[in-house]
């Protein structure tokens, strides 16, 4: 118990998650996450199994592809206190039926 209490105190109150989704991004921009103010964390992962590199927007601005954050198959964003956002994410995959893996924490 006492050293459940000595966590908290270090790291903060404990995140809950948000249900986890898949978002599947083609070569048009797609909001994958909305904005959301009580976010606390967030982590992205390229889930594309045929080799879609995922390109991110944290400004709530189109996503391009092949500029901003890129994601390989596989890769992950983790959201940090030099990345922090609370506002909405956008992606574009260079082609076709690319898949994001979302989990936010609130």
């Amino acid at each position: 118990m006492l050293f459940q209490q000595l966590i908290q105190a270090v790291l903060g109150k404990p995140k809950s998650p948000a249900v986890a989704t898949q978002v599947t991004v083609g070569t048009t921009t797609v909001n994958i996450v909305a904005g959301n103010t009580s976010r606390t964390g967030l982590i992205i992962t390229n889930a594309s199994t045929s080799g879609q590199i995922i390109s991110l927007s944290m400004t709530g601005a189109p996503a391009v592809a092949s500029n901003g954050l890129m994601l390989w198959p596989g890769d992950a964003w983790y959201m940090d206190g030099f990345s922090f956002t609370q506002g909405p994410v956008q992606a574009i995959a260079s082609a076709a039926s690319g898949i994001i893996a979302v989990q936010e924490f609130n």
